[in-house]
């Protein structure tokens, strides 16, 4: 994951990875076709992308001169080798001031994408530190989300986890939103939110979080209401603030057709979204209230 230097041009590379099919000859001429679109990638000097084709896995930006030589030695090499692999090298005309890659955001991004993805394995080899690899892998994704934001905090009871979908309509056609969200409180007096769309992070919230809100006061008010739970509060019921004290939270929402705020899709604001996160957080957390009476008093 080194730069090469600026006054250097960086050759593309390409390899292929055979999958098992006997490759024929008049198939190569696709293959060099679909290496040299991948070389037209705008953001990069070299960007390998795995592709399904011809009985292949390109993982290539171009074909030709030695590349030509590394793919027939592979192919009897690699035998049944199966998979995807993206090789990128930033193109420092556009990426300028970029000398290296951050540790950090690569490890944090590596491993949020395998909480918002359960059962989904990542290993992490960054060969310019020489330590060893990380794995991120989560069997409760969402869960051990909440788990990693809350660690060192006092919390006040096991993390609660909802899943869920709702139907709606996209271009006159039906279609389905899929909802998953865990909670937990602390004894913290700030609230943190982590809303994800389609594995997006929206670092300023849009309409899934709003109708989190919505659901979590309306719902968690009306069973105190009806369990008599409001004395403290002279019966009054509770303000949004006051129920989302100290609570964390993630949002992980699948939608087949989002729309944002802005190009770094910080704020989403598809209305649809609010009326799904809502209905399922709503119908979820009402169920689980009435069966764990001892966490709903906390």
């Amino acid at each position: 994951m080194r730069d090469p230097p600026t006054n250097v041009t960086v050759r593309p590379t390409a390899v292929l990875v055979y999958t098992g099919a006997p490759v024929k000859e008049s198939r190569l001429a696709a293959v060099r076709a679909l290496a040299a679109e991948c070389a037209a990638d705008a953001l990069s000097r070299e960007c390998d992308t795995g592709r399904s084709v011809l009985d292949l896995l390109l993982f290539a930006s171009t074909l030709s001169g030695p590349a030509n030589e590394r793919f027939e030695k592979a192919l009897p090499e690699v035998g049944r080798a199966r998979g995807t692999r993206v090789r990128f090298k930033p193109d420092l005309e556009i990426f300028s001031g970029v000398t290296e890659f951050s540790h950090e955001t690569v490890e944090k991004r590596l491993r949020q994408m395998a909480f918002l993805n359960s059962g989904l394995r990542i290993v992490f080899s960054d060969e310019r530190a020489g330590g060893e690899p990380q794995e991120f892998y989560y069997e409760d994704g969402a869960v051990a989300y909440v788990r990693y934001l809350n660690e060192g905090k006092n919390v006040l009871h096991p993390p609660v986890f909802f899943k869920g979908e709702h139907e709606t309509a996209l271009d006159d056609k039906p279609a389905k939103i899929m909802v998953e969200c865990s909670l937990q409180w602390t004894d913290s007096s700030h609230e943190l939110c982590a809303a994800h769309t389609n594995t997006t992070h929206q670092t300023t919230g849009g309409t899934h979080v709003t109708g989190m809100r919505a659901a979590l006061t309306r719902t968690i008010n009306k069973y105190a209401q009806s369990n008599n739970l409001l004395r403290e509060n002279k019966g009054q019921a509770r303000s949004g603030d006051d129920v989302r004290e100290g609570l964390t939270v993630v949002i992980s929402l699948r939608h087949p057709k989002p729309s944002y705020k802005d190009q770094p899709k910080t704020e989403l604001v598809v209305q649809d979204a609010k009326t799904a996160v809502e209905t399922v957080v709503a119908e979820r957390l009402a169920q689980f209230l009435e069966e764990n009476p001892k966490v709903a008093k906390v």
